[in-house]
């Protein structure tokens, strides 16, 4: 019973995470709507450039804080030692404001490297990660307490405020050079005002957490005089946990991340080589980082909260000895994910161009859908990965998440530069790389997951059935829109209307084939209700 309520749990709060996190990658995406009309493909190229800079400094100053400290924390709860819970805390604040101001001046250092324009952006996004360690911190706490509301409500407010910041900016700093006609001013400053926009949205977000923080004290404080496990570490002790338990996770996040500025360099220094197009070059890559990266976010966001959720459940688990239930919940969370995650891919696929059209109208390009052709089943991949990755965080396995990742990378840069140089694909070779990069990784987080949990993805229950029923889906949904655009002749609501038909198609063909059981569906947020809709059309 325990064990079930404890499972219960783990998806309440992973599907809590999971809602927040799609809410801020459609809230993300909605935003870059506006956005790209204000600063155009190239002007998201400049803060695309800029924010791969970011984004890697960011990771290693700051965004694996959360999943480090909620797992030590986790452990040190579930032993009953709140007295080095709360020193953990202190001791990751402490670590988190000294690699902060490091990455802010690391990257402000670094942003005249990536040229004037792109230099604009970085400069303004450096003390961002300061802020961001600080915040990580935070929500690592609250995780670690394993409550995901805080961390959910923080990234939802970070992300409103961030998309009112980014376009009222943008359109503000572009404002005197649309009117002098000095476009290179509009794209350089345009993504400018992005970048102000994404620190008001993380200074938001921190703010929240403090206040709620200040209001857990008291309960924080009732929790530590209950303490009476007799084991009190001193903060050199919490210090050298935490840097042994960080350092591995945050250069595995690093190498994991790190493919991105890699495609950067060699994207825009071979197509300069090989003597493309330099406007087309950077139209291109501001498709990819603008739409397709945005796009392909939004799916991935669960495989992302189920993997914060999880870590706490799986590291207490192992805290207790409780072994015999690990299998059982990397196999729900799997399942969690890929479930959702593989119609939202065959779905992208099949409808990329209408979809395209209504959300990016007229930066659409063809190559805008062809990246997601070619490029959309990098999501499934993305999304294995990443809970093969936590799943061996969780259990100690902390260095090989790192080892596959830096052969992962190697592999990756093997495949990309010839596919530019001597394929001149341009972007697509971007796309293609990284699909060996994340198959690369699935494939050697599976064998680490057989040695050291003897745990064997069910593959029928989890991949086959879900992509059977995606792919009848996407046919049909297909099929539905070019039908309906030729009686409606309106690519928004034909779009709409599709997504709706897609999602039934795929509810009542898992039913029918058993991709789903009853009881599963009553593990997920609310299972009793989809339960009771399904015995109404009798699909069970």
């Amino acid at each position: 019973m325990e064990t079930k309520k404890r499972m219960n749990s783990f998806l309440l709060q992973g599907g809590i995470l999971a809602i927040a996190g799609i809410l801020v990658r459609i809230i993300g995406m909605a935003y870059r709507i506006p956005l790209t009309k204000v600063i155009g493909n190239i002007g998201n190229n400049y803060y695309g450039t800029a924010y791969e800079i970011y984004s890697m400094i960011l990771l290693v100053s700051s965004y694996s804080i959360p999943l480090a400290l909620s797992k030590e924390m986790s452990t040190k709860i579930a032993l009953g030692q709140y007295r080095n819970a709360r020193k953990v805390f202190h001791g990751a604040m402490f670590y988190a404001v000294i690699v902060g101001i490091l990455g802010s001046v690391g990257a402000f250092l670094l942003a005249p490297t990536l040229g004037e324009e792109s230099a604009v952006s970085l400069r303004v996004l450096s003390p961002t990660i300061l802020f961001s360690a600080i915040l990580g911190v935070f929500r690592g706490y609250f995780q670690g307490h394993r409550t995901m509301l805080p961390t959910s409500f923080s990234q939802i407010l970070e992300q409103i405020a961030n998309a009112f910041g980014s376009v009222l900016l943008a359109y503000v700093f572009t404002r005197p050079y649309y009117l002098s006609g000095n476009m290179e001013g509009v794209y350089t400053y345009g993504a400018a005002g992005s970048a102000v926009g994404t620190e008001i949205g993380v200074l938001v977000a921190l703010l929240f957490m403090i206040v709620v923080f200040i209001m857990y004290r008291p309960r924080a404080k009732k929790m530590i005089k209950k303490d009476v496990s007799g084991v009190n570490d001193s903060y050199g002790q919490i210090m050298r946990i935490i840097i042994l338990t960080l350092t591995p996770v945050i250069f595995s996040t690093f190498i994991y991340n790190i493919s991105g500025t890699i495609d950067v360099y060699f994207y825009k220094n071979i197509n300069a080589m090989i003597g493309m197009n330099e406007t087309s070059t950077k139209e291109f890559w501001g498709i990819f980082s603008g739409q397709y990266k945005t796009l392909i976010a939004v799916p991935i966001a669960l495989a992302s909260a189920i993997s914060s959720a999880m870590i706490p459940a799986i590291t207490t688990a192992v805290a207790k000895g409780e072994r015999k239930d690990l299998n059982r919940r990397v196999d729900m969370a799997f399942k969690f994910t890929l479930i959702l995650a593989i119609p939202a891919t065959f779905g992208l696929m099949s409808l990329a161009e209408p979809i395209l059209r209504m959300l990016f109208s007229s930066n659409y390009t063809d190559t805008s859908s062809k990246l997601f052709i070619y490029g959309g089943i990098n999501i499934i991949f993305y999304c294995i990965s990443t809970i093969s990755n936590s799943v061996l965080q969780s259990i100690g396995q902390l260095k090989l998440p790192v080892r596959h990742s830096a052969i992962s990378l190697g592999i990756h840069v093997l495949v990309l530069v010839p596919l530019l140089y001597y394929g001149r694909l341009h972007v697509y070779a971007v796309v293609g790389a990284t699909l060996v990069f994340t198959v690369s990784m699935c494939l050697l987080n599976a064998i680490a997951l057989k040695k050291y949990l003897n745990y064997r993805m069910s593959l029928r229950k989890i991949l086959l059935i879900p992509i059977l029923c995606s792919s009848i889906m996407a046919v049909c949904a297909f099929g539905f829109y070019k039908l309906s655009y030729m009686i409606i002749k309106s690519n928004v609501i034909c779009t709409l209307l599709s997504i709706c038909v897609a999602g039934m198609i795929y509810f009542v063909t898992m039913l029918i084939l058993k991709g789903i059981t009853e009881a599963e569906l009553k593990k997920f947020p609310k299972g009793t209700l989809i339960i009771k809709v399904a015995k109404k059309m009798k699909l069970m």
